[in-house]
């Protein structure tokens, strides 16, 4: 039957999503994001996904969300 496999995505895909995951921890780490929580709503929702995948390509991705989720339970504390 088509269509029925999952979607293959590149690799490359990974590697820059966790660049950006990584990049995000340290605007938190080092901005003044209690300030205004700039679509606090959509990174919770993007966390909430990449925590939720399967699949070695996305362990790193789900070990950053899970530290971001430590490090700042006031901004992202009902998914804890």
């Amino acid at each position: 039957m088509l269509g029925t496999s999952p979607i293959k995505l590149p690799i490359i895909y990974f590697q820059l999503r966790t660049d950006y995951m990584s990049l995000m921890h340290l605007i938190l780490q080092n901005s003044d994001y209690a300030d205004h929580q700039h679509r606090r709503a959509e990174l919770e929702h993007c966390f909430e996904a990449i925590q939720n995948e399967e699949g070695q390509e996305s362990e790193l991705d789900r070990l950053i969300v899970m530290q971001i989720w430590n490090d700042f339970p006031q901004y992202f504390g009902s998914v804890v």
